[in-house]
């Protein structure tokens, strides 16, 4: 049995290692974050040029949230059903804690997060009763370390925030979780932390019987990198595209300036004289309404008009920008442009090709994730239980299909695999719909036995009485 740790300097050590790992992935996220949530920057341009409330005004209704469609553009095809294990009664039992723990609403939110900044952590443990808790957490302050040359066995893992100039560490190790606190600023961790005992009295030493480390990063877009440390790599999914997001909304903005200060004629008179009030400015010559008629007295007199800006230019340059941003992230660019009408199933599929790709790339590490969950939480359902190594995620179908192909799949099937098989595969059902279903056709099928048995009861009672 593994003995806890007492070195308070060694604890210490790894935990402000980590918080610095945090903190300069924090400051990355909150860039990309802010992108999500549609708060662009105002181009230095912009400010530097003018500004005016008009222009600022005119910046802020620029911006199109496209970071946002494309990380949704994924999510909605990345649906994850189950994890499973060769005993059909452990999927069950995991499954049910994955319910409980509202996993079906928080998993999509992990996976949002992870999209947007690059990682987001699921921790696993058991409360006072024995039973499985799942909790999301943010990157902002959670982070795991891998062994050397790893990026799947995790050797520890750190959860660090503050509350005012009060800090709190939870350290993750295989065998023991560690609980510290130390005082610092809102900038700065502590430089040495001490240990943190809770109001029951609970030691800030606690035994993990999960026997590994019970924090599970999902990570987007993971590669090898020669700068990469112990934490691992990731990236937002439009971490790299920024640049055409502020393109964009520049383009946008010019063609609103167009709009607001060329976008319609001018009109003018030329022959008079420039009338001037008391204070010397300048009068318009005449108020033009609908209701008005104009008079010019001057016989030299004319009116002139100059025609509006067009904004065509704008526009083909908004939607190449557009297309060249949709093809660096991957969204198809009928997504963000709405502009197919009445084209057939297989030009979008086309379309859909390289988001499909996607899909099914970020679908390996987060089913991997998903697994892994999946097996700490059987080591609290059913702690005798072997590791399953052929457990395995479930995800629905990638692809756009319509109902009409769904279910010509399903009947070319149904004599080659069982009914729930296809409507999981198919029809993408849950596991929980499938149980639905079968205590439904259970139900049919025995009212069928039962209306055939009184048939035939009732059809000999009329041989015999026949007979007779």
């Amino acid at each position: 049995m593994a003995e806890p740790i007492t070195d308070l300097a060694a604890l210490s050590k790894e935990v402000n290692a980590a918080a610095e790992e945090i903190g300069k992935r924090v400051k990355t996220g909150d860039v990309l974050e802010s992108y999500f949530e549609g708060k662009h920057p105002i181009p230095e341009a912009v400010r530097a040029e003018k500004k005016t409330k008009a222009y600022m005004r005119l910046m802020e209704m620029s911006r199109t949230n496209f970071p946002k469609l494309c990380v949704e553009a994924i999510l909605e095809r990345c649906v994850l059903t189950e994890v499973v294990f060769a005993d059909g009664d452990l999927t069950k039992l995991v499954g049910e804690a994955w319910h409980d723990n509202g996993m079906d609403a928080e998993w999509p939110l992990a996976l949002q997060s992870a999209l947007t900044v690059g990682s987001s952590y699921v921790i696993v443990w058991a409360d006072e009763d024995e039973r499985p808790i799942i909790d999301v957490d943010h990157s902002s302050t959670t982070i795991v370390r891998y062994a050397r040359g790893s990026r799947r066995r995790r050797e520890a893992a750190f959860r660090v925030w503050s509350e005012g100039d009060a800090w709190f560490a939870t350290v993750y190790h295989p065998h023991f979780t560690y609980r510290l606190q130390g005082a610092g600023s809102s900038a700065s961790t502590p430089t040495a932390w001490e240990p943190r005992e809770d109001d029951g009295g609970e030691d800030w030493t606690i035994p993990n019987p999960l026997g590994e480390v019970n924090v599970i990063e999902i990570a987007a877009n993971r590669r090898l990198t020669k700068t990469a440390n112990r934490y691992g790599h990731s990236a937002g999914q439009y971490a790299d595209a920024l640049g055409h997001v502020d393109r964009i909304n520049y383009a946008v903005f010019s063609m609103l300036v167009a709009m607001t200060w060329s976008g319609f004629p001018l009109r003018g008179k030329i022959g008079d004289p420039i009338l001037k009030d008391d204070d010397g400015n300048d009068l318009a010559p005449f108020d033009v309404a609908a209701d008005t008629l104009v008079q010019v007295e001057n016989p030299e007199g004319k009116l002139v008009q100059l025609p509006e800006a067009t904004l065509t230019n704008f526009i083909e340059v908004i939607e190449t920008s557009v297309k060249h941003f949709a093809a660096v992230v991957g969204t198809p660019a009928y997504y963000l442009l709405a502009e197919f009408v009445n084209v057939g199933q297989d030009t979008i599929r086309a379309s859909d090709a390289r988001l499909v790709s996607i899909c099914r790339r970020h679908k390996r590490p987060w089913g991997e994730a998903a697994t892994d969950i999946g097996r700490l939480v059987a080591k609290i359902v059913e702690p005798d239980a072997e590791r399953d190594a052929s457990a395995h995620a479930t995800w629905g179908d990638d692809e756009s299909r319509t109902m009409a192909e769904r279910a010509d799949a399903a009947l070319k099937l149904k004599d080659i695999i069982p009914w729930q098989a296809i409507v999981a595969k198919v029809l993408n059902a849950t596991p929980a719909e499938i149980a639905v279903w079968e205590g439904q056709r259970a139900s049919e099928l025995f009212n069928v036995a039962q209306a055939a048995d009184l048939k035939a009861k009732t059809d000999a009672l009329g041989v015999i009485g026949a007979a007779a």
